[in-house]
């Protein structure tokens, strides 16, 4: 398998590398590297200092950032992405030590060099080619032979929406590289070989299912709760058991193996969130706990404009900037052999659409209330990017 993979990856990374941007080009992307920046040099998961001023004096250029609890200067984005970009920040000071070149951080990225922006700039590509190799091997899974598998992965890469994200700066490929391995772990789990052995060995996947969901809740933001539902629905049907007592005895069991490797995540996560907002709760943004009790309060006329502008209109349709799924309704009577990924995805679907339909800000009362599903300025729906798993089916 080793003699498939390894140029399949290689192939993937120098492929996307030749598209990547070589900057940093989104408000988001600036952000993750500032504070990869300051946790390399400084050891603090923090942000430069806001100085933004509107007459045109401030030094910094307008950052989405916040003072925390300790007085000191916090991002609002996860650890997971952060942490991805350190390796362009080593490389990056290699370089800067070998010509002496002192390191600023207080002014980023404004005072700054293309070299750091460069390098940071081909980690998205590197998880375009992890994401690659992860859909291939769960295409394997599903009694897909080698050729048909690659030819899907590859069309899955290049020709969805998830290639330009390959060479932007936001944190969404890693996201979606980690949930596709925590869906593909269980479903490794389930068909591991049933001897006496492979079933006390096969406990490992539940393990690394659960880890790949702690990477992907640490990577991007809130988000991740979206994905439990459809992730608890998918061992289900993926069981076929009945529903018995002996039967919920050995889930409770497998969802204590998948907690276990969550768990340090998780607090890992709980924990920044008290450091940055002194708030005990896995939704501590402000703005998702809003989303959240806002749902069923939604404007009618946002709610149907965030579902057409989602799925229909010409600017953000999933289908334009994703044509293959369309594929999805022209052989949706072959879909039956997948039914387990095909309801697991559908209610993943159901609830991105519904859920990013429903975001809205409350504006000047000549403007009213404006929708938040388009993703801002983006290559498509960003926010529904999780879907295109639905091309495994």
């Amino acid at each position: 398998m080793k003699k498939i993979l390894i140029p399949l990856f290689l192939f993937l990374f120098f492929a996307l590398s030749f598209f990547v941007s070589g900057n940093i080009d989104s408000q988001d992307g600036q952000l993750y590297l500032a504070v990869a920046r300051y946790i390399y040099y400084t050891g603090e998961p923090t942000a430069p200092p806001y100085e933004y001023k509107f007459d045109g004096t401030g030094q910094n250029i307008h950052m989405g950032t916040y003072l925390g609890q300790d007085g000191k200067t916090y991002s609002p984005t996860g650890l997971g992405y952060t942490f991805a970009l350190l390796p362009a920040v080593f490389v990056t000071n290699l370089v800067y030590k070998l010509y002496q070149t002192p390191v600023q951080l207080e002014h980023f990225p404004l005072q700054s060099d293309w070299l750091i922006l460069f390098t940071a700039s081909f980690t998205n590509a590197f998880f375009g080619a992890l994401l690659g190799i992860i859909i291939f091997l769960y295409l394997l899974e599903l009694r897909l032979n080698k050729i048909q598998a690659l030819i899907i992965t590859l069309t899955t890469i290049f020709a969805t929406n998830l290639w330009p994200y390959t060479k932007h700066s936001f944190a969404h490929m890693m996201f979606i590289s980690f949930l596709v391995l925590s869906f593909f772990f269980i479903r490794k789990y389930f068909n591991y070989a049933k001897n006496e052995r492979a079933l006390s060995n096969r406990k490992k996947y539940l393990f690394y299912s659960g880890v790949s969901f702690g990477v992907c809740a640490l990577t991007y933001n809130q988000s991740f709760t979206l994905s439990i539902i459809p992730l608890v629905a998918y061992y289900f049907l993926l069981s076929k058991s009945e529903l018995t007592k002996s039967f919920f005895k050995k889930a409770l069991k497998d969802f204590a193996i998948f907690f276990i490797a969550f768990i340090p995540f998780f607090l890992v996560f709980v924990l920044f969130e008290l450091l940055r907002f002194r708030v005990w709760t896995a939704l501590a943004n402000e703005d998702f706990i809003r989303q959240y009790k806002i749902f069923f309060s939604v404007p009618v006329s946002v709610f149907i404009e965030g579902i057409y502008g989602q799925l229909l209109s010409p600017g953000r349709s999933i289908f334009i900037y994703s044509p293959v799924l369309l594929l999805l309704i022209l052989f949706w009577e072959k879909l039956k052999n997948v039914k387990a990924e095909l309801v697991a995805f559908l209610i993943l679907s159901i609830t991105y659409i519904f859920f990013f339909a429903s975001l809205y800000v409350i504006e000047e009362p000549e403007y009213g209330a404006r929708g938040l599903w388009d993703g801002e300025l983006s290559w498509g729906p960003r926010y529904l990017l999780p879907l295109i798993l639905l091309q495994l089916c």
